[in-house]
């Protein structure tokens, strides 16, 4: 009887082991696994700043302190926020809701935050709509920058990023956001 347990209980093993080196599902899980397999090239996207941020960032002289421009207000990017590839000045509680940000040009580590929403587009293409952020290394960005989504045409802080994953064999890569 105890003969047929531990056979039963290998087998069961064995179907398991078996099973995890097969061909991969894809789900919310892998969408994160994936993405943060390597630091994400990020060309022009837009991160949201707290309130909090943009002062750290003026007392660390990322930045000037904001400033009105015409029935804008933005700070001026300094060399040490060029040097963490922020790419443009900060824009200070724009819009509805008032939110302030600034533009991203360079390799970044990224993070997902579930739920994700996860379209087939088939020919072995993914699309998923999902908050990203973006990690700074810097003491003023203790958690990752929330990237912006595109709606029509236009950057919104309500918008959720949306990212493409490729199939390549049985596994899944993946490959770009895409506006």
């Amino acid at each position: 009887m105890i003969r047929n347990r531990e056979r039963l209980l290998l087998a069961s093993a064995l179907f398991a082991f078996c099973c995890a080196c097969g061909p991969k599902g894809f789900d919310e899980a892998m969408v994160g696994v994936r993405l943060q397999e390597k630091p994400v090239k990020l060309d022009g996207e837009q991160v949201i700043l707290t309130d909090g941020q943009v002062s750290c960032g003026v007392q660390n002289e990322l930045w000037d302190a904001p400033a009105s421009v015409g029935n804008r207000m933005t700070a001026r990017l300094l060399d040490k926020g060029r040097a963490l590839n922020f790419y443009d000045d900060v824009v200070v509680r724009e819009g509805a809701p008032q939110i302030s940000y600034v533009q991203v040009r360079g390799d970044f580590p990224a993070e997902v935050v579930p739920p994700s929403d996860i379209k087939d587009m088939g020919d072995g293409v993914k699309i998923v709509n999902v908050k990203v952020g973006a990690r700074i290394n810097h003491s003023c960005f203790t958690s990752p920058l929330p990237i912006m989504g595109v709606r029509k045409g236009q950057f919104a802080a309500d918008a959720l990023p949306t990212l493409r994953y490729v199939q390549e064999g049985s596994d899944w890569k993946f490959d770009r956001i895409v506006h």
